[in-house]
């Protein structure tokens, strides 16, 4: 998460560098890229750089997604994440019950590899509107008890 505040220091505070650390190897690795609601503002520009070192350039982020979950218009998300994006690998969503993520929760990058690659598409299994995080969270554990009696088969 990246708060508003006006100077970040990202690397003074050995936790706080520790946690940019992973954020790198992760976005290095990275084939499906999920921004919500982040504006990358022109004073953010140490985030931004760190990002982008990790993240590469889209020439050579040929195959992989951007996935932007914002209300802004299209056009300005665009403007914002031109040099993450890839020609037209990207999606925008308005909320997150319209993302990729919560269309296949647990298996996003599954999904859409599945879809871009294989020509699969794969049944959505969308989160739930729930009314708490206590319901969330059961049925997320739902998902998580299935695939660890699967990976023991």
């Amino acid at each position: 998460m990246l708060y508003p505040v006006k100077n970040k220091d990202y690397i003074s505070d050995p936790y706080i560098a520790s946690q940019w650390e992973s954020i790198q190897v992760g976005l290095k690795k990275a084939f499906l890229l999920t921004i919500f609601g982040y504006g990358a503002p022109k004073s953010d520009v140490a985030a931004m750089e760190l990002m982008k070192t990790a993240w590469g350039t889209p020439e050579n982020r040929s195959i992989e997604e951007i996935e932007i979950v914002d209300i802004k218009p299209e056009d300005d998300l665009i403007e914002t994440w031109v040099s993450f994006i890839y020609s037209h690998h990207y999606t925008i969503s308005s909320n997150y019950f319209e993302s990729i993520l919560a269309n296949h929760p647990r298996r996003s990058v599954e999904a859409y590899w599945q879809s871009l690659i294989n020509a699969r598409f794969k049944e959505e299994n969308p989160v739930p509107h729930l009314k708490t995080l206590e319901e969330l969270w059961n049925w997320f554990q739902e998902l998580i008890l299935i695939e660890r009696e699967a990976s023991l088969k």
